[in-house]
């Protein structure tokens, strides 16, 4: 069962990278698309903003969550499952992967 919990964090964190990689911009040289095709897109991304969110641990069908009252994130970035079932304060960097919220955690704070 632990190992099943480790393959799912680890496929969530593959995701949650995928997610968030940037492409490479278009460098000076390279052709230009005709009018009558739509241009390119140049992703770009703010840097990552730390939110803090109180919530409770707890196992999903994705994984490891940090359940609040009104959202569900998937954890990604640490093992918390030392926690599971504790209400906590987790800081990190929240990102939508595939219609799932997923929070990269930066610190957890155990709540009592």
């Amino acid at each position: 069962m632990k190992l099943v919990k480790i393959f799912v964090i680890v496929g969530v964190a593959c995701l949650f990278l995928v997610a968030c990689s940037e492409k490479s911009p278009v460098t000076t040289g390279q052709v230009q698309q005709s009018e009558s095709q739509a241009p390119a897109q140049v992703a770009t991304s703010a840097p990552e903003t730390p939110t803090e969110i109180d919530g409770t641990l707890t196992q999903t069908e994705k994984g490891l969550a940090l359940v609040t009252d009104t959202d569900i994130y998937v954890v990604a970035g640490q093992d918390l499952s030392e926690m599971l079932g504790k209400k906590v304060k987790v800081t990190g960097a929240i990102a939508e992967v595939d219609n799932t919220q997923v929070i990269k955690v930066m610190s957890v704070i155990p709540m009592e």
